[in-house]
């Protein structure tokens, strides 16, 4: 039976380092087959089996009660399904009481978002007197066996032909029988079987170094962290690693009280670190927001009116200019001055003025809207956490002061 399975929820930390710990399960079982008490303890070779999992592998050891290998007396077959319940469980599920297709099994195990070991690593610590104990591994694809389990024709003595098939077909790796006397040397053979043994197999089957890193600078210290919407612990400082990430397009979401939330997608590869920079921005006040919302809509509302204004004075002829100056005058001709409010068409340029000094029309709705466009322009983009947009305001200012300015002065 299954025992316990090793905690896998990532629990929120602090540091440089977060590890995202994307890994599914492979059962691990150590059997002892004489039943004596062997030198290296089956709590030992599951921590060395862990580390190399985690070292080299996207696996995470699920440890199986070795009580399965004796109740199955060798049988790989038996091992299959008794580690996986799930198969038995799910495939008499079928109401009309046939054995549904194996790959229908599997869209519903998918579907239904169960996790269950795809493989198993059996180690075998045979205990042994002054030469020491000999150990040896054996790496299983649960998938292939449970198939080939599934698919075969039930005929009788189809059992024996099925577990045929099982130790050729699904028995991906296995190591020779290697002698040990303490923890150091089953360290030693255990890490040689899997760099020897482990690494083609598993890489044909992305499991072999799969997962990869993605480098984080951030604006701000003190950032929780979210991967695809999973929260995976937080940085101390600005920078920091996320390791054990799956490859693929991943969406990194940072989070600070008092800053926005800021989100970046980012391509993952195998083995390769991928560099993320993210800056966070303080939330405005309640304050600074509704001088941020009047500086925009007040600048808006400058802009329209400007327009107006505009529009008001390319109504306006400024033919009284030139029909009424001084005959003679030697601009009279060509004058083009800009038309001011005082402008009057019936004056007869002696004892009035046709356009008199004073505000000018046109210039003073360029300017306005100038101004106005600067201002919401301004609450828009640069200043959202500032309690007085004072920049945008004396930027527009200045532009609407520079654009009347010369205007006039021409």
């Amino acid at each position: 039976m299954l025992v316990v399975p090793l905690l896998m929820a990532v629990v929120a930390s602090n540091g440089p380092t977060l590890n995202a710990e994307e890994r599914v399960p492979i059962a691990v079982v150590v059997n002892t087959p004489t039943g004596k008490a062997a030198r290296i303890s089956r709590s030992e070779i599951i921590r060395i089996v862990d580390g190399l999992l985690k070292r080299h592998t996207d696996f995470f050891a699920q440890p199986v009660d070795e009580q399965v290998i004796d109740d199955c007396t060798g049988s790989l077959t038996c091992v299959a399904l008794t580690t996986r319940r799930d198969y038995e469980r799910e495939t008499s599920a079928d109401p009309r009481g046939e054995r549904m297709p194996y790959d229908v099994y599997q869209q519903r195990l998918e579907e239904r978002g169960l996790v269950v070991p795809r493989m198993l690593l059996m180690v075998s610590n045979v205990a042994g007197a002054e030469r020491g104990d000999r150990i040896s591994v054996l790496l299983l694809d649960l998938d292939r066996a449970l198939r080939l389990y599934h698919d075969a024709e039930r005929k009788p003595g189809f059992e024996d032909e099925v577990e045929i098939r099982i130790s050729e077909e699904a028995v991906i790796a296995s190591s020779r029988p290697a002698l040990v006397l303490d923890e150091p040397e089953a360290n030693v053979v255990l890490t040689r079987a899997f760099e020897r043994g482990f690494e083609a197999p598993l890489g044909e089957r992305g499991h072999w170094s799969p997962l990869g890193t993605i480098d984080v600078v951030s604006s701000v210290g003190c950032v929780a962290v979210e991967l695809d919407g999973r929260a995976i612990g937080q940085f101390d400082g600005t920078t920091g690693t996320v390791r054990g990430v799956r490859p693929g397009r991943r969406r990194l979401t940072f989070r600070r009280a008092g800053y926005e939330v800021a989100e970046r997608e980012v391509d993952v590869a195998a083995r390769t670190p991928v560099r993320v920079e993210v800056t966070l921005l303080p939330k405005a006040s309640s304050d600074a927001g509704l001088a941020n919302r009047a500086v925009l809509w007040g600048g808006a509302a400058v802009a329209a009116v400007g327009a107006a204004i505009v529009v008001y004075g390319l109504t306006r002829t400024d033919s009284g200019v030139t029909s009424h100056c001084f005959a003679g005058s030697p601009d009279c001709a060509s004058r083009s001055d800009f038309v001011s409010f005082g402008f009057d068409a019936d004056a007869d340029g002696v004892a009035r003025d046709v356009n008199p000094g004073g505000v000018l029309v046109v210039p003073l709705g360029y300017s306005l809207a100038a101004t106005g466009a600067t201002w919401s322009l301004g609450a828009l983009t640069f200043e959202r956490d500032a309690e007085l947009p004072w920049i945008s305001i004396a930027l527009g200012a200045v532009v609407g002061a520079l654009s009347y300015g010369l205007s006039a002065a021409l």
